[in-house]
């Protein structure tokens, strides 16, 4: 009975994610002010080089999406239990959804943030921001 149950919940945990590969990007929502984008990192997760790889592809979706808005994007940071993080979403175990704003500038990208009710990840809020996962958050 055990291994029976342990294969239906096996099963179920594979199965969100049956055709997503690892580095795989899709557009949950977009407006005009911001896109929201899944990554599928599978079950074990992925090396750094091929995360990095995988943000490339989000980061240029996003600049893509914001171009069309004739707006910059802007990827908001904060600290998250002491650490700087990037704004992110946990969809689950195998992904991650990453909210990137399209704005003028800073001020506008953080009031759309707030704006839009986002959750509430940051200790205090959003306090950093990067316009290429390539560069340093400032």
């Amino acid at each position: 009975m055990r291994k029976l149950l342990g294969i239906v919940v096996l099963g179920l945990l594979l199965s969100g994610n049956a055709y997503a590969k690892k580095g795989d990007i899709k557009i949950i929502l977009k407006d005009i002010n911001f896109i929201r984008i899944k990554l599928d990192i599978g079950i074990f997760h992925m090396g750094e080089k091929d995360y990095w790889k995988a943000m490339k592809k989000v980061e240029s979706t996003a600049v893509s999406h914001c171009k069309k808005q004739n707006k910059t994007t802007f990827i908001l940071a904060g600290k998250i239990n002491g650490e700087d993080k990037l704004y992110r979403d946990w969809s689950n175990i195998n992904s991650h959804i990453y909210t990137m704003f399209c704005a003028k500038n800073l001020t506008q990208a953080v009031n759309f943030y707030y704006k839009y009710n986002f959750p509430d990840l940051f200790d205090n809020g959003p306090e950093l921001f990067a316009t290429d996962v390539n560069t340093n958050i400032r």
